[in-house]
């Protein structure tokens, strides 16, 4: 049953009503968040019974155990657990799925290994690579959008919109069976790397300061000796 409603998971998380994958990438970590609507109309009135003594039916609704059920961020580990918070009002569901992972965990993701037919997660001491290609598999809405947020500097991207830090792909059915998502990401952030400039600037011009100080006094040596 958790195989099945993690498959579930998988198509409607990604895909849902409303469509919106999000990671934040830092040096040491991977967030990912997940937000959802889920339209109440979906679910329907009879959701089936498999209880009752006399007329037992089979429910075809998944919707309600994917709201009320845990789900999981690797599909082939039921030991962790999204975050998840769930709230609504008289239209609609609102599910919110958060979860941490550590660099070396992200590759196996269930985003990533049940979602694309090429994924490449690369992670070492200098930067993460990621490369997602080919058919996508959890399209079930208009369109989805992944947006990828990092303070580091980006060194490569194919993003087909960027916006401060954040970059930005979307799968439509343009494009859902030939999909092209690829960033490389150093471990170092932008002020890291400023900070390294502005040292690498300010010892510049300290030994610059030093050598026409020394030859001003050179100059100056040499001119009265002269006397």
């Amino acid at each position: 049953m958790k195989k099945i409603i993690g498959l579930f998971v998988l198509t409607l998380f990604i895909s849902g009503c409303s469509s919106e994958y999000n990671v934040k990438i830092t040096s040491d970590k991977i967030e990912e968040n997940i937000n959802i609507v889920v339209d109440k109309s979906l679910i329907g009135e009879d959701a089936g019974n498999p209880n009752d003594p006399v007329n037992p039916t089979e429910s075809d609704d998944q919707i309600t155990p994917f709201i009320k059920g845990d789900q999981y961020p690797f599909s082939n580990n039921t030991s962790q657990k999204y975050e998840k918070v769930v709230t609504e009002d008289k239209d609609n569901y609102y599910i919110q799925l958060n979860y941490s992972f550590l660099p070396s965990q992200y590759g196996n993701s269930t985003a990533l290994s049940s979602c694309f037919e090429k994924h490449e997660f690369v992670e070492n001491e200098k930067y993460y690579e990621i490369k997602l290609g080919g058919a996508f598999y959890c399209l079930y809405s208009d369109a989805l959008t992944i947006n990828l947020n990092t303070p580091n500097i980006v060194k490569e991207n194919n993003a087909e919109q960027v916006n401060g830090d954040t970059y930005t792909w979307t799968i439509n059915n343009q494009n859902v069976r030939n999909t092209d998502i690829s960033i490389k990401i150093m471990k170092t952030t932008k002020w890291q790397q400023y900070l390294i400039y502005g040292i690498m600037i300010g010892v510049i011009v300290i030994v610059v300061i030093g050598a026409l100080v020394l030859a001003n006094i050179f100059a100056n040596k040499e001119s009265r000796n002269k006397i």
